[in-house]
């Protein structure tokens, strides 16, 4: 999925089904319409599996934006329906049975996780059913919006480089991990060499597939990103050591890189979730698409919020 698609995004399945499903002997309760997009209906409980989706709860504050958004959504799915784009099975089979897993996971066991499909009167099928639907519809709009949105051309990147010459260090940035070996200031010769054979050591375990989280928890001296996995968040040029950042922007997306000697030590650092210029323009057409799409439709669907 591009890494500029605004998704649906996902939060703990156990808590969507906990607020949706009613626990046996629970009193019946008859589903509100909340508003209807052409001859689409919107009830209360599609509202709630949306707020949690985004990391939030319904409530007075958040109705409105969260039903707008809501909306938003549902007319993307219309217009990709109407162009008859569609998304492979597999590709959504694949996607929700690795949620699944995901979500599974959360129970201590399989006997919990029995008990509590039973309380709500769910099978593993139905639990799969209500993430499949999720799935497709992220892919669904996810295709429309890859179909209405066009590449940036060379051209393009070249007249915005010339219009904006800052543009790479402004908008440029890298997500980092790193494991760090630190050499003491009044390290000797000989200490420093041994510091230097273990940060190999280490790149050579990355490059036989050890995990490079499971590396940092055995090796890194960074106290500070030990805990969360070596992730240093987001970084812009300019905002840290010359010696990382010219490795760090070289380096694509996943790809670690050998041990890099700073005052602090030897660092090996991992890049993710990087982003160009040419992405970030890229991402400001893909939002162009968006409006673009929900004006045209918005003219010609009617909408009632009840």
């Amino acid at each position: 999925m591009h890494k500029f698609w605004y998704s649906f995004g996902y939060s703990c399945i156990v808590s969507i089904l906990l607020s949706v499903f009613p626990a046996p002997g629970s009193a019946i309760v008859i589903e509100r319409t909340i508003a209807v997009v052409g001859t689409e209906y919107i009830t209360q409980t599609d509202l709630d599996f949306f707020a949690i989706t985004r990391a939030t709860q319904v409530n007075d504050s958040t109705q409105k934006i969260l039903l707008d958004n809501l909306i938003n959504d549902t007319l993307l799915i219309q217009i990709a329906r109407k162009e008859m784009i569609d998304v492979y099975d597999s590709i959504v089979k694949s996607e929700t049975d690795q949620r699944y897993q995901h979500y599974r996971s959360q129970f201590p066991d399989e006997e919990t996780f029995n008990k509590w499909l039973k309380m709500r009167m769910l099978s593993v099928s139905d639990l799969k059913s209500i993430m499949k639907n999720g799935v497709y519809k992220e892919k669904l709009i996810y295709t429309l919006l890859r179909k209405k949105t066009e590449p940036v051309t060379d051209t393009e990147l070249q007249n915005y480089l010339k219009k904006y010459p800052d543009a790479p260090a402004k908008m440029e940035s890298v997500r980092i991990r790193q494991v760090l070996l630190t050499v003491p200031a009044n390290a000797t010769a000989e200490e420093k060499e041994t510091i230097h054979q273990k940060a190999l050591q280490v790149y050579r375990e990355l490059k036989s597939g050890t995990p490079f989280e499971l590396l940092v928890s055995r090796y890194s001296e960074d106290s500070a990103s030990k805990e969360e996995g070596g992730d240093l968040g987001i970084i812009k040029r300019g905002e840290m050591l010359p010696e990382i950042e010219n490795v760090a922007f070289a380096l694509k997306d996943m790809e670690f890189s050998e041990p890099i000697l700073t005052s602090n030590g030897y660092h090996i650092i991992q890049v993710n979730n990087r982003t160009s210029v040419r992405d970030a323009i890229y991402q400001e057409k893909w939002k162009q698409t968006i409006d673009k799409l929900l004006k045209e439709a918005k003219a010609k669907t009617k909408i009632t919020i009840k």
